[in-house]
């Protein structure tokens, strides 16, 4: 579970966007960056970049299996650093409990098919229309174990 949460994560972020400011002057390479300097993280983009993430738009929940081999900072699905999301331990607990849960009395169909999402781009990443699965309830036998 913890794999495919992962993985869905890094496919569609809530916050797409982080703007940040230098409080000091710095060096990035050959380029001077003064304080004050505003500048964007786009975590959208960041999550696909080929180069870091082997078919980034896969549904491939075995790349979390092992050492990631991608840089430390590009997968910021609750950003990183000192000030990173605070609610994320319960907001992962949170989803652990309320998906198995549901996997332990229903199977999940997709309805919508990937290809048909249409993002909006607002503070938060979201949906023009909805996402539709078909929940179908498992069988009793494995129920009553």
């Amino acid at each position: 579970m913890r794999q495919i949460r992962k993985n869905n994560t890094n496919i569609i972020k809530r916050k797409f966007l982080y703007v940040c400011e230098y409080i000091l002057f710095i060096f990035l390479g050959k380029y001077q960056i003064p304080a004050g300097t505003q500048y964007a993280i786009l975590i959208y983009d960041l999550h696909r970049l080929g180069e870091q993430f082997v078919e980034p738009l896969k549904f491939r929940p075995e790349r979390f299996q092992m050492e990631p081999t991608w840089h430390p900072y590009a997968y910021l699905p609750f950003s990183a650093g000192p000030r990173n999301c605070m609610g994320q331990k319960f907001a992962m607990m949170e989803l652990k409990l309320t998906l198995s849960a549901l996997l332990r009395r229903y199977r999940l169909l997709p309805v919508t098919k990937p290809e048909d999402i249409i993002f909006r781009f607002d503070y938060v990443l979201r949906v023009k229309d909805p996402i539709y699965v078909k929940l179908e309830l498992r069988s009793e036998d494995k129920l009553n174990r």
